[in-house]
This record gives structure tokens, C-alpha cells and sequence, in this order.
């Protein structure tokens, strides 16, 4: 059966948050990085969905890798992050049974 997670734009307009909240959030993570003299630091992403704080944070600099459950998600990362030329890591899997391979 399919979920909100199938529909990237609709679930974007149903959790809208107001506008600035997320590039507010992604200066507060720079804030912090740079306060700490890191650069280009790698981030994980959990339930990154359309990946919205990673692509900001990939464009500042940052290698991001997310994970979500939803294809769906995944794929609206994939095509935002080509359209700004940006390389994302991105995962499939659900991070309530995440395993580590070796």
C-alpha cells in the first residue's frame, strides 16, 4: 500500500515548514562546524527523505550521506541533487535495522 513517503511532493506540502526554518538549521550546522575549524566534513543523514538539510550542507562544502526507506524519497534527492550538480551518497534502508558489512 502506498504511504505519504511515495509522494515526495505532496509530503513536502503537508510538513511544510516555514520559509527559512531549514536554511536557518543548516547555518546553525556551519555555525557549529566552523566554531570547531572543521571543513568539508562527512555527514549522515538519517530519514533524509528528499534530502533537503543535505543538499544545502553538499553545496557548503559537506559530503552527505543519507538514507531513507522511501524510493520515492530517494529519488527526489537524486534529481535535486543533479539539477544543482551536487553529489549526494544515498542509501536505501531502514534505520531502525540498520546492520553493519564489512
Amino acid at each position: 500500500m502506498k504511504s505519504l513517503y511515495d509522494f515526495p511532493e505532496i509530503y513536502e506540502l503537508v510538513l511544510a515548514r516555514a520559509p527559512g526554518v531549514i536554511e536557518t538549521e543548516v547555518a546553525s550546522i556551519l555555525q557549529l562546524l566552523a566554531r570547531r575549524n572543521i571543513q568539508g566534513a562527512h555527514i549522515l543523514e538519517l530519514a533524509c527523505g528528499a534530502c533537503a538539510h543535505g543538499l544545502r550542507l553538499a553545496q557548503a562544502g559537506c559530503y552527505i550521506t543519507g538514507v531513507d526507506r522511501a524510493p520515492a524519497m530517494l529519488q527526489a534527492a537524486e534529481h535535486r541533487a543533479a539539477l544543482a550538480d551536487i553529489q549526494l551518497n544515498l542509501f536505501q534502508g531502514d534505520i531502525m535495522v540498520l546492520e553493519a558489512t564489512q
